[in-house]
Order: structure tokens, then C-alpha cells, then sequence
């Protein structure tokens, strides 16, 4: 069902780009080679790997007065050098549409859809690391009304859905949030400033069922499996300010708090495994009472004409697929990007991401993680690139006590049509 909806969104997005007669059609294809020293992105026994890959895809694009729609599709086929079992298909697509009806109101939405099956995908983006190949699919409709020539205010609502498949385990999660924004121009009192001011509610649910090899118990041969079931409601609220400093510098604060309601359920059931009789079950449930948490989000960019610069610190409350459940998340990252000459540029990241929620029944969370990533790009053509990075990436779980390291070297080259 999930998945059928997820084709008829993305039709709509389709047909809604051909109607449209796009004003770009950009195809590219692009060659990637890869060498990981942890291709799973494990704590023991790191296995390291060549990875080539393919990928090709289109762009449509089309932007009248009123309206702007995009559309992206890309297929990605991996191969490994020494571990064959893992080549795959991965594809991704992505739309948005935006319709303005006249100088105050406009409506929007998005959609998007991935199957992918890097192990570690996450680790640069979110702090988390992911096992099992992964298949997620959402969309939002937002709008956006000038309430005078000073404020605006905006509503966006947007459903996702995540599973990841495992040898021995799968996880379904489900968000739907509500998010509601203002901003003010509040230059006449201070100069070049925007007062901010968001609310925002989402109901995260995730079901883990995992199975555990057969067991021989009073001469029987036992299964066992666990169906994990967790659902949190999250209220946030944030107020604050955004301003030009300069014409080069701006920055940005936001802080206000959180509350989450969760509950937990853990079902336990062990089944004959010759009969498929259920011998015993049974479950565990708990409902917290509420946690309350900080929400702050800020940081400074810079804008020059050869070089762009951002430093950014933020914490709240997100769902985290790989968790199965929802988590503070507390992130300091920072970016440099420099223009050497018009065709090569060089860039250098840095990420730190802190990812903690205490459980009742089921596993805490406690997994500090650190990226740092220099690269380059070089423009050979206006239609042909090659990009370049070295990504470090070291997690530290400190519930497990466990430290997962990875060295990654990428070169990638595109070509435009």
C-alpha cells in the first residue's frame, strides 16, 4: 500500500513536469570510483574494498511567472571489487512544485523516493549508523501567505515512511508533522533583522521484528522473534531572529524547548519450529510521562566573492531511523568552500552529531560521531566535472563501548548533456 502511494505521487509529479513542457531536459551519467578500508562500517573485523559505480539519470525543469516545477530521476549500479555479494541497483527520484496565485499566497510540495544500500550513509547527515538496505519514500504540501508587506506565515505537512531490511531483522518507520512558521521584518526597530518563530508537532512510530536463530530447548527446536513497537508524539516550539550583519555576513538563533510523549511495547514469541506452533508469548509495555528537552538552532555564514564559509550548531528532537525511536540530537558543523581559479574549487567539511534517548524496554542510544571531509571540484567544461573527497568518519557508541572508524577516498566524474 505504502509503496503504491508512493508511484502515484511521483506520477503526478511526472505528468505534472511533461504538461508543464519543461524549459531544461539535462541528462547526465557520471563514473565513481571508491576505496573504503570499512565497507560495512563495522567495530570488528573492518573489511576494506574498491567500489566502482555508474549512474545516470535526468532533470527537468520549468519556471514561469506563477509556476516552478523539478523533477530529478538518477539509477545508481554498484560493483565491489572482493565482495560481489554486495553489488546493487540503487535508484532515487524527486519532485517539487511550486504555484504562486497571486502576490501574497502560494501553495508548494514536494516528493521522494530512494531504494539504496550503502551501509553507511547516514554517518555524514545525521550522526546514526544504518545496516541493511534501506527503501523510503514522503511527501509535503506546504503554503506560504504574506500577511502584509512585513510578515509572513507558512504551514508545511509532510508524511514519510522508512524500512530497512536485515538477514534477521526489518524496520517499518512512519513520520507525519506539522510545522508552522512566522517571520517579521523588524528593520524599522533593528536594523536588517527577521524575527522567527516556529511550532511544530510530529508522530513518529517504528517496528522492529527480529529474529533470533533456533534453539534446542528440552529437546525441541525452538524460534524466537521480538516485534518492537514504539510510538512518540513531539511538540517543539522555537523563536528567534535572523540578520544581515553585513553584505557578506549573516546570522541566525533560535531557542525554545520540546516535549515528547512515548510508548514502548515489546512482544516476545517462541514458536515450535517444525509445527509453527506458538509455544509462549508474551509483552512489555511502558509509557513514559513526558520529556522535556532544549531546542536551539544557530550559527553565522559568510558570503564573499571567492570563498563561502558556515558554522552551524543546532539540538532537537528527530526520528532516527536505526533507533526505532526518536532522538536528541545535538549537531556543531562547519563548511569552507574556496574558488582557486574559475574552474577548481576546494572545500573542507567538519561534523560532530551527539544522538541520545534513554529506553525503558528496549536498547538506550548514546552514539557520538565525527566527519571531517576536505575535497575539491574541477570544472573541465561547462558540462564536465570531477569531484574528489577524503571522508574520516569515526563513531563512538557509548552504550556498546564500541568505536567504529572508517577512511574513504571518492573520485567522480560527471558528464552533463
Amino acid at each position: 500500500m505504502k509503496k503504491c502511494l508512493a508511484l502515484i505521487i511521483m506520477l503526478v509529479f511526472w505528468s505534472c513536469a511533461a504538461s508543464a513542457d519543461p524549459d531544461t531536459i539535462t541528462p547526465f551519467i557520471s563514473l565513481n570510483q571508491q576505496y573504503s578500508d570499512n565497507i560495512l562500517f563495522v567495530d570488528d573485523q573492518p573489511e576494506a574494498d574498491w567500489i566502482t559505480a555508474v549512474e545516470g539519470g535526468l532533470t527537468l525543469k520549468r519556471k514561469t511567472e506563477r509556476l516552478d516545477t523539478s523533477l530529478t530521476g538518477r539509477l545508481k549500479q554498484r560493483w565491489y571489487a572482493d565482495n560481489s555479494e554486495l553489488d546493487a541497483l540503487d535508484r532515487s527520484a524527486s519532485g517539487g512544485i511550486d504555484y504562486r496565485l497571486n502576490e501574497r499566497f502560494s501553495l508548494g510540495g514536494t516528493a521522494d523516493y530512494s531504494k539504496d544500500s550503502t551501509r553507511d550513509r547516514d554517518t555524514d547527515t545525521t550522526g546514526l549508523k544504518i545496516s541493511g538496505d534501506r527503501e523510503k519514500f514522503g511527501f509535503s504540501v506546504s503554503s506560504n501567505y504574506f500577511v502584509s508587506e512585513k510578515t509572513k506565515a507558512g504551514l508545511e505537512v509532510r508524511y514519510g515512511n522508512t524500512q530497512e531490511d536485515e538477514d534477521d531483522e526489518q524496520e517499518d518507520n512512519d513520520l507525519f508533522s506539522v510545522t508552522v512558521s512566522l517571520s517579521k521584518n523588524l528593520s524599522e526597530t533593528f536594523k536588517n533583522t527577521t524575527g522567527l518563530l516556529n511550532l511544530s508537532y510530529f508522530r513518529y512510530t517504528a517496528d522492529i521484528d527480529h529474529q533470533y536463530p533456533d534453539q534446542l530447548i528440552n529437546g525441541l527446536l525452538v524460534g524466537r522473534d521480538t516485534l518492537q513497537e514504539y510510538t512518540s508524539d513531539t511538540f517543539q516550539f522555537s523563536a528567534g531572529f535572523s540578520r544581515q550583519m553585513t553584505e557578506i555576513v549573516d546570522i541566525f538563533c533560535l531557542a525554545g524547548a520540546s516535549f515528547s510523549q512515548t510508548d514502548e511495547k515489546t512482544n516476545t514469541r517462541y514458536v515450535h519450529t517444525q509445527t509453527g506452533t506458538v509455544i509462549s508469548s508474551g509483552s512489555v509495555e511502558d509509557e513514559n510521562g513526558g520529556v522535556w528537552g532544549g531546542v536551539i538552532s544557530t550559527g553565522v555564514n559568510y558570503n564573499g566573492l571567492k570563498s563561502t564559509m558556515g558554522l552551524a550548531l543546532s539540538q532537537d528532537m528527530r526520528g532516527a531511523s536505526g533507533t526505532n525511536g526518536v532522538v536528541q540530537r545535538t549537531s556543531l558543523s562547519g563548511k569552507v568552500r574556496h574558488r582557486i581559479t574559475e574552474d577548481l574549487t576546494l572545500s573542507l567539511r567538519a561534523s560532530c552529531y551527539l544522538n541520545e534517548n534513554e529506553r525503558t524496554n528496549q536498547d538506550d542510544t548514546d552514539d557520538l560521531t565525527f566527519n571531517v571531509q576536505p575535497g575539491f571540484r574541477y570544472r573541465f567544461t561547462q558540462t564536465l566535472f570531477l569531484t574528489g573527497y577524503y571522508r574520516y568518519t569515526h563513531l563512538d557508541d557509548r552504550i556498546e563501548d564500541t568505536q567504529t572508524e572508517r577512511n574513504l577516498f571518492s573520485l567522480t566524474l560527471k558528464k552533463e548533456f
